[in-house]
């Protein structure tokens, strides 16, 4: 998910008649990728089988146009009319079963649906961290209050009973490191004030590991022993441009997204919702076109405050919603804090299932 300017390839400006400081649209190409499916070769032969079904009865049709009794003809005719009907009513509802059961089908991707330039894609592998020894069997805060106002907000993923989202284990820190080379002044206390606002929200506790030098990577490894040590990887957020992430080009300034992991078994007691789980993930920003905003800008600072409260947003779990009001819409507004459907969202996502055993 990337935070654009508005105008896209048509010129725009950073700024809009009425929003001064707006960049603009969200890339929701990173997060609704699609897959084109070739048809298989049952598919194909089904195809040909019913043209041919076709052929055969319009030359019947064609047969009893040269029969020299008139009678014959219109009895056959009649009868041809109705073979076709019964034909093309076989062929509409066979194409529409085909089509219910394409629509009704889980995404052979899922739960990858999501993009893969920041991590948001699950993890397969043999070679797992072994349990964190010192994982609380209780979370280790609790969201804070939230507004009356219910606002609106979507997740990114949800569990098989298709309600609870998936989540970060709220009985374990969640450890980050910071790439820096690129990062526009005041990046530091942009970043910490941001992840202030995150974990009075979800209760989720957040732990600065320092600066690293590993860089943006859109197939990143979850587990890396021999830089991070015997445990999940910890987020990266990196202050880079697009000569290093090709995804943030043209107008996208940020993306951001999480790994799942799934279980091999439902966790016990959960009744199979809460299988899933966010165990890291990676925050992109641009910080050579943000440096440009701030400087641009008199709410400059606001503004890339506000683009790294929309990016945290999604590394926990938000998606983007339709509604002005919210800071996860996807076009920059006036908007520069979470919003009330926001921190109802993100209070959600801070009530997740604790994972003792991953």
């Amino acid at each position: 998910m990337g935070w654009k300017q508005p105008g896209g390839e048509s010129g725009a400006s950073w700024f809009g008649d009425d929003e001064p400081w707006i960049i603009g649209a969200l890339d929701d190409d990173f997060v609704n990728a699609a897959t084109i499916v070739e048809r298989s070769a049952d598919e194909r032969i089904s195809e040909m089988h019913q043209l041919a079904v076709l052929h055969a009865a319009n030359e019947l049709i064609a047969r009893s146009q040269d029969t020299v009794w008139r009678a014959k003809v219109r009895h056959r005719r009649r009868r041809q009319r109705i073979v076709a009907l019964v034909v093309l009513m076989a062929l509409i509802v066979g194409a529409g079963a085909r089509v219910w059961l394409w629509l009704a089908a889980p995404d052979p991707a899922s739960p990858l649906q999501l993009g893969d330039v920041a991590g948001s894609r699950s993890w397969s592998t043999t070679q797992l961290p072994p349990p964190p020894a010192t994982s609380s069997r209780t979370p280790l805060g609790r969201p804070g209050p939230v507004p009356s106002a219910r606002g609106t907000y979507r997740f990114i993923a949800t569990q098989t009973n298709g309600t609870t989202p998936v989540a970060y284990d709220p009985c374990r820190p969640i450890h980050y490191v910071v790439d820096a080379s690129n990062a526009p002044p005041g990046a530091d206390e942009i970043l910490a004030s941001a992840i202030t606002d995150l974990r009075k929200a979800t209760g989720l506790r957040f732990v600065d590991d320092g600066a690293t030098d590993e860089r943006p990577s859109s197939d990143r490894a979850a587990y890396q022993p021999d830089r991070y040590g015997e445990r999940w990887a910890p987020v990266l957020i990196a202050w880079t441009d697009r000569s290093e992430v090709p995804e943030l080009g043209g107008d996208v300034v940020g993306s951001a997204g999480s790994v799942q992991f799934r279980r091999s078994a439902p966790l016990a007691g959960a009744a199979g919702q809460s299988e899933q789980l966010y165990v890291t993930g990676t925050v992109n920003l641009d910080g050579t076109d943000l440096a440009a905003a701030m400087s641009d800008s008199d709410d400059g600072t606001a503004m890339v405050r506000a683009v790294v409260l929309h990016e945290l947003g999604h590394l926990v779990g938000l998606d983007h919603v339709q509604d002005r009001g919210e800071l996860m819409y996807p076009t920059a507004n006036d908007v520069t804090d979470y919003g009330p459907g926001d921190l109802h969202g993100l209070a959600a996502l801070g009530n997740g299932q604790c994972f003792p055993d991953v």
